[in-house]
């Protein structure tokens, strides 16, 4: 991150994002955009930056089983439109997209994919039903975009995030 200077953090205010900024504001000048700042879904406000960590998402597990159609939507077109709006932009940042290991749990369930995971395990949802994967999916869905977004992009899956 030789070359970053500027940052922004999406869902700077929740557990990842909040630890993460104090780190960053040691070496980067930081700008984070959480909810009570605007719809990521429809804002378009962005700073110019050289890096922008998308941390956001509908994570809670009572919104997955109670509110899984605003998780999907919300998780799906906040990434297209930070991936828009930095795509219209004369200098491109470095996307770095917080997927989820949730969207790889059905290959390690269902076909013993080994623990833990490498970038070539599958994504598996082996119950489109099951509202509780309406997180995995849109995840996983938000990773496509920033691949196809022809953005630089980073994506990261972490496990079992925990601890002061």
């Amino acid at each position: 991150m030789s070359s970053i200077r500027t940052v922004l953090v999406t869902g700077g205010n929740g557990f990842i994002g909040s630890h993460l900024i104090q780190e960053l504001q040691k070496n980067y000048t930081v700008y984070c955009h959480d909810r009570a700042d605007g719809d990521l879904c429809t804002y378009r406000n962005f700073p110019q930056v050289d890096a922008v960590f998308h941390l956001a998402a509908n994570v809670s597990t009572h919104e997955f089983y109670n509110k899984s159609f605003e998780v999907i939507k919300n998780n799906v077109t906040s990434t297209i439109n930070i991936c828009e709006f930095y795509k219209e932009q004369k200098h491109k940042p470095l996307i770095i997209y917080a997927g989820t290991s949730e969207a790889q749990a059905g290959a390690t369930d269902y076909f013993n994919y080994k623990i833990p995971t490498d970038e070539a395990c599958p994504f598996v949802i082996n119950d489109p039903k099951n509202l509780r994967w309406s997180y995995a999916s849109s995840k996983a869905i938000g990773e496509q975009i920033v691949i196809a977004s022809g953005l630089p992009y980073i994506i990261f899956r972490p496990f079992n995030v925990y601890g002061p």
